[in-house]
């Protein structure tokens, strides 16, 4: 991993003296105040003039993209209201040819509408037209007006792996977007996203024996495994609830540790002790991630909600899974 995050900061250096890299990042869920103005209008810059006005009691955010050096193929990244049956946070998926692309209406103009301190989550989508596959990598975002630069959260797009395309399909993640309770009613926030598409420069970043974690595995292994009803409805949960976009079900490194063998295994913390993943420790890793951090892994990754939006049998079928992948 060492020499991804190396050629990484080479590519980012490389842009900065070009010129070309963003130097105010408003890094995703960490971003910090810098005040408000008391009159948005006296803010306006030419990146936020063709945005257009909100609704009354409304800010508008719209969702922007650079691409380095040369645009995607097609008509690059767009934005759209999530499927109602593909909602959650940070579900995700590389599409083959010929798979539908779950996601509701598209937004126009990447713009999204909401209130002083509302969150809502947005699928940004890219469909391949190409006969080949497509890597790109997304920088964290720059902010304009950066003069009052009102926190704004994107949750979260902007990740250290490579998303993978294949050639004629698609790619769709859900995130979360917000704004600070004192963004002024009436402003109008571009958030500008770097995408870097060089393919040689992407190809390189990437470990020679590491299946990148963005190529997510959606379908049951291959192995047959004999897997029972509430096992089954747990592979669907976990895959409605976008599990699968950070814990492999094949043993595939990830942004969170692998579900194969996991059930019985003895974990390393990262407070020095070691704690068995036996029933109990599922629940709690579920509904409250941070209590117990694995090393190699920071904490805050994972959404920390899901004992609000899980009931206690979906909670359950989701473990009864993970008990069978062995």
């Amino acid at each position: 991993m060492r020499r991804k995050f190396g050629l990484l900061g080479v590519v980012w250096t490389v842009l900065l003296l070009l010129g070309l890299a963003p130097t105010t990042l408003a890094h995703d869920g960490h971003d910090e105040a810098r005040g408000t103005p008391s009159v948005p209008a006296a803010y306006v810059t030419d990146r936020t003039a063709d945005i257009p006005e909100p609704p009354a009691g409304k800010i508008a955010l719209r969702l922007s993209f650079d691409y380095l050096p040369t645009p995607l193929p097609g008509v690059g990244i767009e934005v759209f209201e999530p499927d109602p049956n593909v909602n959650s946070l940070w579900a995700m998926e590389s599409l083959g040819k010929g798979q539908p692309l779950p996601v509701g209406k598209r937004l126009e103009d990447n713009v999204v509408f909401l209130e002083p301190g509302e969150e809502l989550m947005v699928t940004v989508a890219y469909r391949n037209p190409t006969d080949s596959d497509i890597l790109f990598l997304t920088l964290p975002h720059q902010e304009t007006p950066g003069s009052f630069g009102p926190e704004t959260w994107l949750t979260c797009f902007c990740l250290s792996f490579n998303y993978f395309v294949p050639a004629e399909g698609a790619w769709y993640r859900v995130i979360r977007l917000a704004v600070s309770p004192e963004t002024p009613v009436g402003s109008r926030i571009d958030s500008l996203f770097t995408i870097l598409t060089d393919q040689d420069v992407l190809l390189a970043m990437q470990e020679p024996d590491e299946v990148q974690a963005a190529q997510v595995e959606t379908q049951p292994q291959s192995e047959p495994m004999e897997i029972s009803p509430l096992a089954e409805q747990g592979e669907s949960i976990a895959a409605q609830f976008g599990c699968a976009a950070c814990h492999s079900a094949n043993g595939d490194p990830g942004i969170g540790p692998t579900w194969k063998g996991l059930f019985g295994l003895t974990r390393s913390l990262t407070d020095g002790t070691e704690v068995t993943a036996d029933e109990a420790y599922l629940q709690e890793a579920i509904v409250a991630p941070n209590t117990k951090i694995v090393q190699g892994f920071p904490p805050s990754i994972m959404p920390q909600d899901f004992g609000d939006r899980l009931s206690e049998d979906q909670i359950q079928a989701i473990i009864e899974y993970i008990k069978v992948l062995k």
